[in-house]
């Protein structure tokens, strides 16, 4: 009985790692997705990049300073 159960403890693993690495659904139409946006906009990456150098300068505005306070 105890090769049993080592062997059901083994599978019980293996499936759970298996479970571990799957892709679902969503996250396939969320890569789709993506693929369409920088296909529509090949230079979209790069503005990302300068959106994130001008945050790193402190060149952005704050919330309350473009829609006033809540």
């Amino acid at each position: 009985m105890g090769n049993l159960e080592a062997e059901l403890r083994d599978v019980k693993e293996r499936l759970k790692r298996i479970e571990e690495n799957m892709v679902t659904k969503d996250d396939i139409e969320a890569l789709i997705e993506t693929f369409e946006i920088l296909s529509e906009n090949p230079n979209v990456l790069k503005e990302i990049d300068q959106a994130i150098e001008e945050y790193r300068r402190g060149e952005y505005y704050k919330y309350k300073d473009v829609f006033g306070e809540k």
